[in-house]
């Protein structure tokens, strides 16, 4: 997420990161305001993955270069005036197969590993190009359909033409593509982009807690929201304790681990859900 003189830009992060936990969009909102710093520090096993990733990526390439595919590769990172040109410029040459091919429309902008044509015609002509990503993971999760869906729609603006299909490719496959329909998505898609949007549409942050959350062990900020929960006493501390059961204590004014601390055994009240 950058804040320059267009306006607010978001990349696929942005929208991936938005669905795992609102408060990293309200912290990154306030680092591209200038308001906050992002912290800093390596980890390794994050590096490791990171590592793995590039390393997939390169191995699909070298298999596209062997199966006779034209390979054209755009330099640099992230999306500025000069990547952008070379992307549009090999989409318009008619390219086989585009690698890191940045990307950008409106308000959003980012990095597709695969861009690859196909025979659909478009505004470039009699060819057209899809989308593929490659990832690790053996499942495809949301999060990668919300990036996929994303490059997709920026592909569409940019050509003409919204891509019919997109795909995965997964260690496991052996290099064959898992295809997904963009129309299957797309309203999905739409929802949670306008989630983003509005939430940084200048109406303020809504000021969401740092709750525990599956993405915590990749995300930068994991140590100041694991450091802001325990300084809060925060009923999530409670080995075992689900979110729903968090709601109804606060609602009885069980806020922190102190209080339910002295909380009364057996309980003298009943609970929405469960036994006492």
């Amino acid at each position: 997420m950058e804040i320059g003189d267009g306006g607010i830009q978001f990349s696929a992060n942005d929208l991936v990161n938005h669905l795992a936990c609102r408060r990293i969009t309200e912290l990154n909102h306030e680092v591209a305001s200038g308001i906050r710093v992002a912290p800093g520090g390596w980890d390794p096993e994050l590096a490791l993955l990171r590592e793995r990733g590039l390393a997939h990526e390169q191995a699909y390439i070298e298999h596209l270069k062997d199966q006779g595919e034209q390979v054209t590769v755009i330099e640099g990172v992230g999306v500025d005036d000069g990547s952008f040109g070379d992307t549009m410029a090999a989409m318009e040459a008619g390219d086989q197969v585009i690698c890191q091919a940045a990307l950008r429309h409106g308000c959003f902008a980012g990095r597709a590993d695969i861009l690859r044509r196909v025979n659909v015609p478009s505004a470039l002509g009699e060819w057209s190009y899809e989308v593929t990503d490659t990832k690790l993971a053996r499942d495809t999760r949301s999060g990668t359909i919300l990036q996929l869906s994303l490059y997709s729609d920026l592909l569409g603006a940019l050509q003409g033409e919204l891509p019919e299909f997109m795909y995965v490719v997964a260690p496991w496959t052996e290099f064959e593509p898992q295809q997904y329909r963009t129309s299957d998505y797309a309203a999905y898609y739409r929802f949670i982009r306008l989630w983003l949007e509005r939430s940084v549409d200048g109406t303020g942050m809504s000021g969401a807690y740092p709750d525990p959350r599956e993405h915590c062990g990749v995300c930068r900020w994991s140590d100041q929201c694991s450091r802001q929960r325990r300084e809060d006493d925060h009923l999530c501390l409670v080995a075992g304790i689900s979110t729903s059961q968090i709601a109804e204590l606060t609602e009885r004014a069980i806020d922190h681990t102190a209080r339910l601390a002295t909380e009364p055994l057996p309980i003298t009240w009943q609970p929405k859900r469960g036994a006492q």
